[in-house]
């Protein structure tokens, strides 16, 4: 082999070598990109408390039994669900003196996702277990002890879904019964 054949054959491999990384390159960094993409749409969408407060609001949701406690599932994703198991203890505030039977059971509701707690929330049963009403924020009001639940809280929301309010039709009515209030946004200082 001559010297300009071995310099042309240099070269052209050196050609067909550069190309052949540069296509193989371009195809690994989209084949990349498209990965990320498709991680981070993923990502997005992945369950939160956030995801299961917009559902509480939006979706239905099931009550089932397992034992004698109720186990709240939510038909557009079963995965999201909320029970009131554990320890009640015994439980009174003024705003219970209203009610035919004034002993109530303070309880602990757990919000979960795929079966792990993500949130516990304080809730009562009030009146024998004629309603089921999330603790109740305590204030002063003229210089008086006063209580009060807020409207878009989750508390309000997950309230609402169990829909356990006897003789009244809402948390709203509730209140107006047994003298909380209820606000729309923060409560008036």
């Amino acid at each position: 082999m001559d010297i300009p054949s071995l310099v042309i054959s240099a070269m052209l491999g050196g050609v067909i070598s550069w190309w052949l990384t540069k296509y193989y390159y371009i195809k690994s960094n989209n084949e990349l990109e498209s990965s990320l993409k498709k991680m981070t749409r993923n990502l997005s969408s992945l369950d939160t408390l956030e995801e299961f407060e917009c559902l509480l609001s939006q979706s239905e949701w099931d009550k089932n039994h397992e034992g004698s406690e109720p186990v709240f599932v939510c038909k557009a994703k079963p995965t999201f669900q909320f029970d009131m198991r554990g320890e009640r203890e015994d439980f009174y505030e003024d705003w219970m003196k209203v009610l035919p039977d004034k002993n109530g059971k303070a309880f602990d509701l757990n919000l979960k996702i795929n079966g792990t707690i993500i949130k516990t929330m304080r809730f009562v049963s009030a009146d024998g277990g004629r309603y089921t009403v999330p603790l109740p924020e305590v204030y002063l009001s003229n210089k008086k002890q006063a209580f009060a639940w807020r409207k878009n809280t989750l508390a309000y929301k997950v309230a609402s879904v169990i829909d356990n309010f006897y003789r009244c039709n809402s948390l709203d009515e509730v209140g107006k019964f047994v003298g909380i209030d209820v606000f729309t946004e923060q409560r008036p200082v």
